[in-house]
């Protein structure tokens, strides 16, 4: 990892590694049926991972593994209260049809979780 870039065969062997190759597929699965993923919803999605620096490793990460609308999928921050900044992948266009929609779903998301 270079500047804190990460390099998709290094990711990809830590997390087969650390966590198995199923969380992969499981997040693509996410992504694909719910338009969305978030920061610490599995255990390679983190702070770091998630940075817009990252993003295209990850993309190349989910497409290795079956996840087809690269080109719809954007990357978000959104300040959640009690949690600060945090990060998701989300498709627009289908579910979200506008930036208010992505950020309500992972204030949501966040709330639910505390």
């Amino acid at each position: 990892m270079e500047n804190k870039r990460l390099e998709l065969d290094i990711f990809l062997n830590h997390i087969k590694e650390n966590f198995g190759e199923a969380v992969i597929f499981d997040a693509v699965d996410e992504l694909t049926n719910q338009e969305i993923v978030f920061e610490g919803q599995f255990p390679f999605l983190d702070d770091a991972t998630m940075r817009e620096r990252n993003f295209e490793v990850q993309m190349s990460l989910f497409e290795r593994y079956g996840y087809e609308g690269l080109d719809e999928t954007h990357i978000r921050m959104v300040d959640v209260p009690g949690w600060g900044w945090m990060n998701c992948f989300y498709r627009l266009g289908g579910r979200f049809s506008t930036m208010e929609d992505v950020k309500s779903e992972v204030l949501r998301h966040f709330t639910n979780q505390l």
